[in-house]
């Protein structure tokens, strides 16, 4: 399975699709509990307009909502962020004891049929320009080790 991850922060839409190109992926999987995002500079990443030059560039779109975490497990991750004085774009680890319970909820949810539907060459797409600063580097580990 050739899987990674990739974040909506700090692209263009060209670069993000030159990426997605240069890395052979044939399916995005959008891991985000919510499809959209505030301002000009990442419109291109909300719901319709990323399906839309997904499919203008012959990629699979796929969103397992079930895979975001939760209202509370965010609030944790939240609640860091905010101690350290960044915002979530600024981000460069998350917080341990947010990995550690979203590593918890994963393992719940990520049923063999749910895994299933994760197909090879894919990439899994959160905000985060960092896979280590998302919830998308845990899912990416737990899959890879299925």
């Amino acid at each position: 399975m050739t899987l990674t991850g990739i974040g909506v922060y700090g692209h263009t839409l060209e670069s993000f699709l030159q990426e997605l190109r240069n890395k052979k992926i044939a399916t995005l999987v959008d891991v985000r509990a919510f499809r959209g995002l505030r301002g000009k500079q990442y419109r291109w990443a909300n719901n319709r307009a990323l399906q839309d030059a997904l499919r203008a560039s012959s990629i699979k779109y796929l969103h397992l909502k079930e895979l975001a975490p939760p209202r509370e497990l965010r609030s944790i991750q939240h609640a860091d962020d905010a101690s350290a004085g960044i915002r979530k774009s600024q981000r460069a680890m998350l917080a341990d004891t947010f990995r550690n319970r979203y590593r918890q909820y994963a393992q719940e949810v990520l049923t063999q049929e749910l895994a299933a539907m994760i197909p090879n060459h894919a990439a899994l797409l959160c905000v985060e320009s960092s896979d280590a600063a998302c919830h998308r580097s845990v899912l990416i580990d737990l899959l890879r080790t299925r």
